[in-house]
């Protein structure tokens, strides 16, 4: 799981915390514990800092806050309230598949445009240099 969204990450583990007899509350512990430092992690200490004042209101000023961040902390923020989360959990696993699988599909069509630009910026002046070069040194020649 090194490579995925780090929302979908933490719905894997939530779900399979619940599936397991685990509550939200230790679910979510033991999902900061394990994972490594990241932006993720801190939007969520962030978030679990402020969540008894504010709850998901005013994370969008957070530099860490995407749509799908702010689902996923409203389905746990039921969940803590005592709310069976995990039918939502499943929907939301599968919607964040979905979801990242279409990101994939969009960088993947634009990186044969991205690949140009080092063929664009530092291959082809060097091929017009060396096509160019010896008419230019002529001229030159000619004009002394």
């Amino acid at each position: 799981m090194e490579g995925i969204a780090p929302p979908l990450k933490m719905v894997l583990q939530l779900r399979l915390d619940i599936e397991n007899g685990q509550s939200v509350r230790k679910a979510l512990n033991r999902f900061l514990i394990q994972s490594p430092v990241n932006e993720f992690k801190n939007f969520l200490e962030f978030w679990i800092a402020v969540r008894e004042k504010n709850g998901v209101k005013g994370l969008r000023a957070h530099p860490g806050w995407t749509s799908w961040r702010q689902v996923v902390l409203e389905v746990i923020e039921r969940g803590l309230e005592g709310t069976p989360i995990l039918e939502e959990l499943k929907q939301l696993e599968l919607d964040l598949i979905e979801t990242s699988e279409n990101q994939i599909e969009h960088e993947l069509r634009a990186l044969p445009i991205v690949s140009l630009i080092p063929v664009l910026l530092l291959q082809f002046p060097a091929y017009l240099l060396l096509l160019l070069g010896p008419w230019i040194k002529q001229l030159l020649e000619n004009l002394q």
